[in-house]
């Protein structure tokens, strides 16, 4: 009798040891599952960032290569590569002239990136005609999140 009794407690201690093994694996599974998702999370907006970083320090040299291109001509010839509607250029590379007019079309990355650098030059008249040339400078990446873009808008 002795006997059969200590073999029901000990099943009974059994049963309930395997229940709280299996409520500690779940609890670490959603402890595991929250980590993961962070650092996906974590990993997924330092790229964004460096990303957004690049996208604007390619803008930054598109600008600074049209003031050079502005500092370099006279100003009738400068002024030229714009008008009232704006004429869009894409620069996959920075030469040391215009390219031809057009938009980017697909895949004209700027060189070893991911990114599509455009400029769209236009003439603002505020005093005399054509006496402003104002530069809205486009640079697009997309990754799994979608399509993002930097714009600069720099008056000469």
């Amino acid at each position: 009798m002795k006997n059969s009794k200590l073999k029901t407690q000990n099943s009974k201690l059994w049963g309930q040891s395997l229940f709280e093994v299996i409520f500690a694996l779940a609890v670490a599974s959603l402890v595991m599952v929250g980590i993961v998702s962070l650092a996906a999370a974590s990993v997924r907006n330092s790229n964004f960032a460096r990303n957004s970083a690049l996208g604007t320090r390619l803008a930054q040299e598109v600008s600074e290569w049209i003031r050079q291109q502005r500092d370099s001509n006279e100003w009738t010839t400068f002024s030229s590569y714009a008008n009232s509607g704006g004429i869009t250029y894409c620069l996959q590379t920075l030469d040391s002239s215009f390219p031809a007019q057009g938009a980017c079309g697909a895949g004209a990355y700027v060189a070893g990136t991911t990114f599509i650098r455009e400029a769209n030059l236009r003439l603002i008249s505020y005093v005399n005609p054509n006496d402003t040339v104002e530069a809205i400078i486009t640079v697009e990446w997309s990754d799994a999140q979608g399509l993002h873009e930097s714009r600069t808008i720099t008056q000469f």
